[in-house]
């Protein structure tokens, strides 16, 4: 006879000898629970009163048992703490699960001789690493540029979101896959055409986070090497062409005197002989 076989057997024969009936059922189950890895899970189970035993299941071996004189824990990593209700006389039974990680997820009952068992569910969170792909990117004016952010080993897969200058931005894709563990690595990324030096921060959330995880990186726009050359080879081409066209214009104006000294002359030339 196994451990939890013989203490049903030592359940039953004291309710035999007292006639407790079913004053015992489990008037409050315990609740799904779900918490970040290296956290703490509690969990509580309340009996009527008369009650003659209680046992915790956890992913289906026995972990707690309990009668009104003593508790059987089977582990260092569980706590357990016992009260009653001195009105209405209802057992509090409350166990904690010490560390857990997500192998530890799974499903915990709490068990009453006299009434149907209550069972909920305990789901373990793993917060990974989060980076950029990059740890800069330089990029010409009216450029499009792709910017990529990297989780590894989270569960679930993260809620990622980007930011541009602190203004949230929804122009990104998000891609998950799953890893071995039962975890998950994501990718997020953004594409953006930044009008001058940017700042980007990355986020990744999940339920059980305090709060969310971040990793910034930052856009430089800087014109380049050829950009430039076109640009001076601007400048002397209009500074020739304003050479010239102001060479052209002061031959135009000498020629102008020229004339109108020349026609000047004739005139004075045409006036003397008329008066002779």
């Amino acid at each position: 006879m196994n451990g939890t076989a013989k203490f049903w057997s030592k359940i039953r024969l004291k309710r035999t000898h007292k006639s407790y009936g079913l004053t015992a059922s489990i008037i409050l189950g315990p609740s799904d629970v779900t918490v970040l890895s290296g956290s703490n899970a509690t969990f509580q189970c309340i009996v009527g009163p008369s009650w003659t035993g209680i046992m915790w299941v956890y992913q289906n071996v026995s972990i707690v048992n309990i009668t009104p004189k003593e508790t059987n824990v089977a582990s260092n990593g569980i706590i357990a703490q016992n009260s009653t209700n001195s009105v209405t006389g209802d057992f509090s039974s409350i166990i904690t699960l010490l560390n857990v990680k997500k192998s530890n997820s799974g499903i915990i009952q709490c068990y009453s001789l006299s009434s149907v068992l209550k069972e909920a569910t305990l789901t373990v969170q793993v917060s990974g690493t989060l980076s950029m792909v990059k740890d800069s990117y330089t990029v010409s004016p009216n450029t499009t540029v792709n910017v990529s952010c990297e989780a590894f080993g989270w569960f679930p897969p993260p809620t990622m979101t980007w930011k541009i200058n602190n203004t949230d931005s929804s122009d990104y894709t998000t891609v998950s896959t799953e890893v071995q563990g039962g975890l998950y690595d994501t990718r997020s990324t953004l594409t953006l055409i930044p009008q001058g030096n940017t700042s980007l921060v990355c986020v990744a959330n999940i339920a059980t986070l305090g709060s969310p995880i971040s990793t910034t990186v930052n856009v430089t726009v800087k014109a380049s090497a050829d950009s430039t050359t076109v640009s001076n080879r601007d400048v002397i081409i209009i500074a020739v062409t304003v050479s010239v066209c102001g060479f052209l214009l002061l031959i135009v104006i000498i020629v102008i005197i020229i004339i109108c000294c020349r026609r000047k002359k004739q005139r004075d030339t045409s006036y003397q002989s008329t008066t002779w």
